[in-house]
Parts: C-alpha cells; sequence; structure tokens
C-alpha cells in the first residue's frame, strides 16, 4: 500500500515521479503567493551586462525573472543580452534552480552546493581575485545573509536586486477538503511552511511525521516543538539535499528504521 505525502508547494510533475517511484501518493498545497518586483530595473542591469564580474540565483522564480525580462528586452537586444549570459560565470545553488536558465543555454556553476552557505566559498575559489567589477545578485525579498556576508568580508561589491517578494497563505487549502484523509508525511519547503501549518489547528499533527527541506526549515520545525512543547513538530528528518531525491531517500530511511524498530519491539 502507498505512502501518502503532502508537499507544501505549487505542484511539480518531477516530485510527482520521484515519490511515485519510492511507492509514495503525493499531494501539493502551496503555502506562498508571489509578487513580481523591479522588472525593469532587472532589464536594465541585463542590458549592462558587460559590467558585471559575474551573477547569481538562489531559487528558480529568480532564474525565471531573469528568462521572462530577457525575453521582453527588445528583439535587437535579446541576442546580445543572451550571448553575453551564456558566457558570464553565472552561480546557482542546484540544478532546480538553474532549470529555467539551462533551457536557453545558460550554464550554471555550484549546482551541487544546495544553499548559500555552501555556495560561498565556492564563488570565492572561482572568481578573479583581481577583477573590481560588481556581481550581481538575483533574488526574493527573503534570503539568508552567507552571500552578502561573504562578498563584504572578501571586499567584494555584490549588487542585489530583488524581483519577486513571498508572502504566506492563511491555511493549507489541501486541509480544506473534508474528504481529505490525514497524510502519513508532511514535507517542508520553508520556515513560512511551518508557521501556516502551525494555524491549522483543526489537523492532528501529532500523527503527521514532517520532513524538512534543508536545515533553516528544519530549525522552524524544531522552534515550533519548543514553542508549543508538542516535540511531534520536530522533524523526523531532514533532506541531505534540497531535492526530491533528497526527501525521498530521507523518508525512506527513516520509514525503514521505523519499521525494523516495531518488528524487534513486537517480536520481544
Amino acid at each position: 500500500m502507498a505512502t501518502s505525502a503532502l508537499l507544501l508547494k505549487s505542484d511539480d510533475i518531477k516530485y510527482r515521479e520521484v515519490f511515485g517511484a519510492a511507492g509514495y501518493t503525493t499531494s501539493f498545497s502551496d503555502v506562498l503567493t508571489f509578487e513580481a518586483r523591479n522588472r525593469d530595473e532587472l532589464a536594465a542591469r541585463l542590458l549592462a551586462l558587460a559590467t558585471y564580474d559575474s551573477l547569481i540565483v538562489t531559487s528558480p522564480r529568480a532564474s525565471q525573472a531573469i528568462v521572462d525580462t530577457l525575453q521582453a528586452l527588445p528583439a535587437a537586444e535579446r541576442p546580445r543580452v543572451l550571448a553575453q549570459l551564456q558566457v558570464l560565470q553565472v552561480f546557482s545553488v542546484g540544478k532546480k534552480t538553474s532549470e529555467p536558465l539551462t533551457a536557453i543555454g545558460v550554464a550554471c556553476l555550484g549546482e551541487d552546493s544546495g544553499s548559500g552557505d555552501v555556495l560561498a566559498p565556492y564563488i570565492a575559489s572561482m572568481q578573479d581575485p583581481t577583477s573590481t567589477k560588481p556581481t550581481l545578485f538575483v533574488c526574493g525579498e527573503k534570503h539568508h545573509d552567507a552571500l552578502p556576508t561573504s562578498f563584504r568580508e572578501r571586499g567584494r561589491v555584490l549588487e542585489e536586486i530583488v524581483v519577486y517578494a513571498s508572502a504566506a497563505v492563511e491555511t493549507i487549502a489541501y486541509f480544506a477538503d473534508p474528504t481529505a484523509e490525514r497524510p502519513a508525511w508532511v514535507a517542508f519547503f520553508s520556515p513560512s511552511g511551518v508557521h501556516t501549518a502551525r494555524r491549522v489547528v483543526a489537523v492532528d499533527w501529532t500523527r503527521i511525521k514532517k520532513v524538512a527541506i534543508g536545515k533553516t526549515t528544519a530549525t522552524a520545525l524544531a522552534k515550533a516543538a519548543e514553542e508549543t512543547g508538542d516535540a511531534s513538530w520536530a522533524a523526523a528528518t531532514v533532506a541531505a539535499k534540497p531535492t526530491a531525491e533528497g526527501l525521498v531517500e530521507a523518508m525512506v530511511a527513516f520509514d525503514a528504521q521505523l519499521q525494523t524498530t516495531i518488528e524487534k519491539t513486537t517480536s520481544m
């Protein structure tokens, strides 16, 4: 019998396939809404790519914003800007983040990093130490300080441009359906998802296993456990890498260990 999992993100065919292959049935419920920001300014930055040493993206939406803005440029400018993108050092935290750019022929570096904390020293090792050009960081309104801190410590200029803002929804739509089954697992992709879940009081969260996409989200779950006095809010497991495969591997390993423990207990 398949194990049910609710993923607190927008529907994603890659996650459906990976989870399905591992024996999980998936449902999706996004807990964030997004609003585009500063697209005219982004267009101006893209038209001036030659003035930058490199470019950084840490989310698929940032990459998609670049692609959308590129496609909206005057037809005469598009080939030039695309050609510059294709030869510029572009750094990304993961393959999922890179996908919109990869689709237009832009190769990204650092895709195995998985986080800004790991990407920062990689960028430092790859950049020309003699370059005085700034680096362009295309990002969302909320992002971690690892990259800005690294550039500041190295005395390098990092120009940030916020291209989208996110806001948490009030509730989890999945649980608004009275016929929806209680999932065995809920996968959390951001602290915002944890905050939204805590507002859904009609759900017996003690009977649901939680998996976190990474350390930041796991920390938010640990905080929820501490603040509520309910240890079940803590992540049962955390993905080693922030990917569909990473989540599934963590869940499968936890379920296998749990089953072993149950079998040992019942055999006593």
